[in-house]
Order: C-alpha cells, then sequence, then structure tokens
C-alpha cells in the first residue's frame, strides 16, 4: 500500500515538472 503511493506521488511529480495540466493527477489518482 505505501509503495503504491509512493509510485503515485513519484508520477505526479513527474507530471508537475513536465508541465501537463491538472487532469492528469486526477486521472492518476483514479487508477488507484
Amino acid at each position: 500500500m505505501k509503495r503504491l503511493k509512493i509510485k503515485i506521488l513519484e508520477e505526479q511529480i513527474i507530471i508537475k515538472e513536465s508541465g501537463v495540466n491538472d487532469n492528469n493527477n486526477n486521472n492518476n489518482n483514479n487508477i488507484s
């Protein structure tokens, strides 16, 4: 469970760094 949460947070950081909009962050949360 913790490992999955860390992976999601890492993905959100990558998305923010690459300048993609917030909709992709919401999609990642829904997948988990």
